[in-house]
Parts: structure tokens; sequence; C-alpha cells
């Protein structure tokens, strides 16, 4: 049976993070494991650990690894580099940091990892069959780079429909650019590394949106592959144009800085609001022929609207959210490169608002480039969005130990 030390308050601590802005890595290092340690007390090593790291601690990423396993001694340990992380109640963007987040959970965490081969047809994906029927939570960190995710995600969902996937795919860091994943104290490139957590484990995941939808609900009446040909019979552009006709003068600024699309999650529903979309980006448009490129195949039949960024519906919806998630020991964090100070025009924004409405007193994450969780009941990629994972705590009083 697994014995962990109480606190000096006779509650049992299960969670500790910490994060550092240090420059040099090995006093970054210290200071983490140091704290780290420090907040879990006495007892057995943490079962699992999560490492990010952003800036110049990217090119000892590897080093810092194993410094972590000899100070920590985790059973398990993932992660991956980012432009930025998040712990406690800060962020940090386009600079070194370092954020660990430490677990005493048992064997109700094991590993799971995803390998993607190219084949004749395509790709093919390694790993999934492990979790047929598989219930509970897995937490995944990605590489985006040929790893056809939402395809990850519908085939879970097929193999293990109580599988709920919450996480977010890395950045391109260092030099050259690439995505960065960390499996124990090794370095990896492509496919994704996490960690299934059991239903034991008190726990509850959301997906706060960066987006909201404007104009009407349309029928998508034309698609080759990822170009979107036809909107209600009409062309998107003109669709646009005439969507431009009929907004307000702020919505009108904000669909000038960027539009989205969202695809409608669940088509049963008759109204349509924030959280029952999967936003995609606009990503050019064929001005002969009006059609857009949304880098997603759309089905014929599908409804979607489109939508802009809105940092007000943006921070309402992550407190709403947050609120009626209810107080949590710890949290992991998985928040959009599009947001931060970027969408807010301030830093620590997704930070803060976790660690004081949940109360989270173990908080870390990173930025992404696409993020992971449950929408409607599906678990979908997301962007302009965060997704968070809260464990413990759930109920009235502090959610500081766990």
């Amino acid at each position: 049976a697994l014995h962990i030390a109480p606190s000096s308050s006779g509650r049992v601590r299960r969670f500790a993070a910490a994060g550092s802005e240090h420059p040099l890595t090995p006093h970054a290092v210290g200071e983490v494991c140091g704290e780290i340690s420090e907040t879990l007390g006495p007892g057995p090593a943490p079962d699992v650990v999560i490492v990010f790291c952003s800036g110049d601690h990217v090119a000892s990423a590897g080093a810092s690894l194993r410094a972590i396993d000899a100070l920590l001694s985790p059973r398990i340990c993932l992660g991956a580099a980012s432009s930025g992380t998040l712990a406690g109640s800060r962020e940090v963007e386009g600079r070194a940091s370092l954020s660990v987040w430490a677990a005493r959970l048992g064997e109700a965490v094991e590993p799971v990892s995803f390998d993607v081969a190219s084949v004749a047809d395509g790709v093919m994906i390694g790993g999934t069959s492990e979790l047929v029927d598989a219930t509970g939570h897995l937490l995944l960190v990605g590489d985006p780079d040929g790893l056809p995710t939402s395809g990850l995600l519908a085939n879970l969902a097929l193999r293990a429909p109580e599988l709920v996937v919450v996480g977010g795919l890395a950045p391109p860091v260092g030099v050259p650019p690439a995505p960065l994943l960390f499996e124990g104290t090794e370095l990896r490139t492509g496919g994704a590394v996490g960690l299934r957590i059991a239903d034991s484990v008190p726990m509850r995941t959301l997906v706060a949106q960066g987006c909201r939808p404007i104009g009407e609900p349309m029928v998508v009446t034309g698609a080759e592959g990822t170009m979107l040909t036809e909107l209600a019979g009409r062309s998107p552009l003109t669709r646009i144009r005439e969507l431009a006709g009929q907004l307000e003068p702020d919505d009108r600024e904000l669909a000038a800085r960027g539009l989205h699309l969202g695809l409608v999650v669940d088509e049963h529903r008759v109204d349509f609001d924030r959280g029952d979309f999967v936003v995609r980006n606009v990503i050019g448009a064929e001005t002969d022929t009006g059609s857009l490129a949304v880098g997603e195949q759309l089905a014929l039949g599908s409804i979607v609207q489109f939508q802009v960024r809105d940092p007000a519906s943006a921070e309402a919806e992550l407190a709403r959210l947050l609120k009626e998630a209810g107080l949590a020991a710890a949290a992991l964090v998985f928040t959009c490169v599009g947001r931060g100070a970027a969408l807010f025009g301030e830093a620590h924004h997704d930070a803060t608002a976790v660690a004081d409405v949940s109360g989270a007193g173990a908080l870390a994450g990173m930025f992404c480039t696409a993020e992971l969780g449950p929408i409607a009941g599906m678990s979908k990629v997301h962007t302009y969005s965060a997704a968070v994972a809260l464990f413990g705590g759930a109920g009235p009083g502090p959610g500081r130990d766990g």
C-alpha cells in the first residue's frame, strides 16, 4: 500500500509545483527541485514529474532532466519545451523559464507514448491498442509535426470512449526550431508522450475558448479537402462580405484582426454559443473562386459559424468554467501561444485566473500551438483556448493541499 507522509497540518501532501526564471539552468533546476521537495515533505518520491522549459533552458533540457531525476527520483517523467511556461500565478513568455509539477498518485498513474510511422497510404500511430476500453483521463503532450492529432483523438474515442484526453501540442523552439518532448531523462521528437490517470484520482477538465461566434450558423454546401468552397449555397468570401456589413463597429474591428471558423460539435442542438464549437484558423482565401482554406476537412452538411478572438469573452468564459469546476488542490494548464499578453494585453492572465478561482496551490503548464480537451462530451483539438486539468480539492474550503 502507498504510504504518504502527512503535512504538519495533518493533511496528506500529494501535489507540488514550482517555477524559476533564473537564466542559469543549474540554478533554475536547484530552485524548483528544492521547493518541490520542501512542499511535499518527508515520504516517498513523487510518482510523476512533469517538466516544461523555455528560452535558454531548452538547449540544456537533457541535463535538466537528468538532474531532476537525480534530485526527485520520480517513477514517471514527461513534458516538453515551449515558448513559455506557467508556474503558480505567473506566466513567462519568450525567455528562460522552468516549471515543474510533481504528484504522489501511486499506481493510479502510468506512462503512455505514441509513435508515428509512415506507411504506404499515410501514417500509422502506435500505442493506441494498449488503451482499448481504458477509462479515466489521458494527459497528453505531443509534437504536431507529422502527428495527425484529430485522427488520434478519433481513434481513441472508438477504442476507449470513456477516456478523457487533455493536454497540448508543443511549439517549435530551439535552433533550428522544432517541437521537443521529454520522456524520462530522454529528449524525443515526433509522436506524443502522456500519462494515463485512473478514475480513482479526483480530476476535472475544462476548455475555455478565446473566440466567440458572430453572425449566424451556416451549412457547408461545398468542400474539397481542406478548402471550403461553398457556405449555404454561396461562396465563403461572399458570406464574409455579407457578414461584415451586418457587424457592429467593435465586432468589425475584431474581425479585421483575424477571422476564424467554428465547427459545431453537436449538430443536434438548435442554438449554438461559446463552447459548442471547435475553432479553426482561416488560413487563406482564393479570391478568384471565393474559397477558404481552413486546415481541416469539412463534411458536407456540417454546420459552421464565423468566430472572432475576443479578450473580454475569453476572460469571462474562463472565469465561468473555473467557478463551475470548484476548488482544486493542483492544476495543469495548457494555454495557446495566441493567448497570454498578446490577447489580454497583460501578462499572467490565465495562470492568475486558475490559481485565484480554483485555489490550486500546485499549478504548472506551458504555451501550446494547439490544446487538447473535451467539449460537448468529446475530446478535440482546439486553438486560442486554455485546456485545464484540475486535481482534487473540489467542494468548499481551501484547495491548497489535496
